[in-house]
């Protein structure tokens, strides 16, 4: 029985893009967890922190728990997943984490601020974010990949550690 694995990291670190493809050279299902909470709660990322930032993580946590039930997927978490004790329990018990490690001026360069609810109302929040997030992320994977902006090479370091958990760590 494969495990699932999770690609945590900050916003706009690349994790749906390298999911994705990922998912097509292993040929495993893809899921994006902020598109699962979506459509499990009929409302946008932004309504749901709209109402609370507490309000999003319990519909969060709600969508990892029956994920991790699953087996097998390749999943794309949103960035603020490991900020729930329970949340890197579930991730660390039910696969294998591989924490998408970006330079945040990288980020920053990339990503729309107004598509990011924690970052549309202070764009110049991503280095606090970071600050805050940075050992969570370290302590809840298993593996680091550095995503230099070569999305081929990320890709190919991910599918073959993946490879190699599943051969032998598994």
């Amino acid at each position: 029985m494969l495990k699932n694995v999770y690609l945590i990291g900050m916003p706009g670190c690349g994790k749906s893009t390298i999911g994705r493809a990922v998912g097509e050279v292993l040929n495993r299902t893809f899921v994006d967890m902020d598109d699962v909470i979506e459509r499990t709660s009929d409302q946008s990322i932004s309504a749901l922190f709209d109402v609370s930032e507490s309000h999003f993580r319990k519909a969060e946590t709600a969508v990892l728990e029956d994920l991790s039930k699953s087996t097998s997927l390749l999943i794309a978490t949103g960035g603020g997943v490991v900020t729930q004790a329970v949340n890197v329990k579930l991730l660390r018990k039910s696969g294998f984490v591989i924490y998408i490690q970006r330079a945040v001026d990288d980020i920053f360069s990339d990503i729309d601020v107004a598509t990011r609810p924690l970052l549309a109302k202070n764009p110049n929040g991503l280095m606090a974010l970071y600050e805050e997030r940075k050992d969570l992320y370290e302590t809840c994977a298993h593996l680091v990949v550095r995503n230099d902006g070569d999305i081929w090479r990320v890709v190919d370091a991910v599918v073959k550690e993946i490879e190699i958990y599943e051969n032998y760590g598994n």
